[in-house]
């Protein structure tokens, strides 16, 4: 609803939707709308919680996408980390964990960046398509352009911010 009245305005804006359904005890906080919904078998909250933010963030990515304002728009799907230790990490366990970053507007046609960025890179990236025509931001890289980002270059990043922290 907020999408749509803002949309209305004919105004430039920005939308920012934090989702912590989660985040928390390492069992999450279900949804009151997702309430009668369960993933599975329902025996493990944590992904009951998945299952209803992957169920509303869909709908609300879908309607964006279907909207008459979705021509004068950029949506931005971003994580601001990987997971923290919860009750499915044995479960949801995988050789490669990456942070998502999806960036849709109805001039792009969908393609898979394969660059090795971390979420220093998406603040750059995002901006260029704003026409700042930049290719970093401090420690961040545009992921589009051809920059190597900093995690291609260190692959130690955490030890070379650490060391840049002074």
């Amino acid at each position: 609803k907020r999408y749509q009245e803002l949309s209305l305005r004919n105004k430039p804006f920005g939308l920012f939707i934090l989702t912590l359904d989660t985040h928390g005890n390492g069992h999450g906080h279900l949804s009151k709308s997702c309430e009668d919904q369960v993933y599975k078998d329902g025996s493990n909250q944590i992904l009951n919680n998945i299952h209803c933010v992957d169920k509303i963030a869909s709908e609300f990515i879908n309607d964006i996408l279907t909207s008459e304002s979705f021509a004068n728009t950029l949506l931005v799907v971003s994580s601001d980390h990987l997971a923290h230790p919860n009750s499915a990490t044995k479960k949801l366990r995988s050789k490669q964990r990456r942070n998502l970053l999806m960036i849709f507007n109805n001039q792009m046609q969908p393609e898979k960046i394969e660059k090795v960025g971390s979420t220093l890179d998406i603040t750059p990236t995002i901006l260029n398509f704003f026409g700042e025509n930049n290719n970093r931001l401090g420690f961040g890289r545009d992921l589009i352009g051809d920059m190597k980002a900093l995690t291609e270059v260190h692959p130690d990043i955490n030890r070379m911010l650490n060391q840049s922290s002074s």
